[in-house]
């Protein structure tokens, strides 16, 4: 699994892209659902993107 950290690193451009309000929670999220690769910025990505789609996320 990995840590909030590496998906923050992983994916800064897409956490930034929603409301800083539900950031943490996206992360959160992210971290239970993706079990791939530690080195795959790509799907961590479009992972939240789908959850913040899912959840209706406000953006930036």
């Amino acid at each position: 699994m990995l840590s909030i950290e590496q998906i923050e690193e992983l994916a800064t451009e897409t956490i930034r892209g929603i409301s800083p309000e539900y950031r943490a929670e996206l992360v959160k999220e992210t971290r239970k659902r993706y079990f791939g690769p530690a080195n795959d910025a790509a799907a961590v990505s479009d992972l939240m993107q789908d959850i913040a789609a899912e959840r209706r996320y406000p953006t930036n």
